[in-house]
């Protein structure tokens, strides 16, 4: 990684943290993302466990 990489990959890790906040707070999927259809069996669990991979990946 070089110097001038060092910004952008802090800003993209600050903003999957705080998607990832978001989608724990609310339980939904965070709305920059293709909207999974209310019918999809298991869409809070995936939601909750898509917050959890933005937070440990930011």
């Amino acid at each position: 990684m070089t110097r001038s990489q060092q910004p952008a990959l802090t800003a993209f890790a600050i903003g999957m943290i705080g998607l990832g906040i978001l989608a724990l707070i609310y339980g939904d999927f965070a709305m920059v993302w293709q909207p999974v259809a209310p019918w999809v069996p298991g869409r809070t669990v995936l939601a909750y466990a898509s917050g959890i991979i933005m937070l440990l990946g930011g």
